[in-house]
């Protein structure tokens, strides 16, 4: 009895192994951009507006104007970094 139970044995094992199920292993990187790239400067004081002359508004919007390109263009690095750590990652 147990030399039958030894030679079947080997074979119900192997029977196990005949399966068609797939492992899948998905793995997940997180690329953060350094904080340099965070670039958007903001005016916090102002002078009294209501001695404001021509050309203080216009230094003001100039101003403005020169943060918004800033802050633009960081954006602009921000989203390329995106794209090209995608790129990476797919790879």
């Amino acid at each position: 009895m147990s030399r039958i139970l030894l030679l079947i044995a080997p074979v119900l094992l192997l029977v196990g192994c005949n399966t068609s199920e797939v492992i899948v292993s998905t793995k997940y990187k997180a690329l953060i951009p350094p904080d340099s790239m965070y670039n958007c400067p903001t005016l916090s004081k102002f002078k009294n507006v209501d001695k404001l002359t021509d050309q203080d508004i216009a230094n003001y919007l100039v101003t403005l104007y020169k943060n918004n390109r800033i802050c633009y263009n960081s954006i602009i690095a921000i989203k390329d970094f995106e794209t090209r750590a995608t790129k990476i990652i797919g790879d």
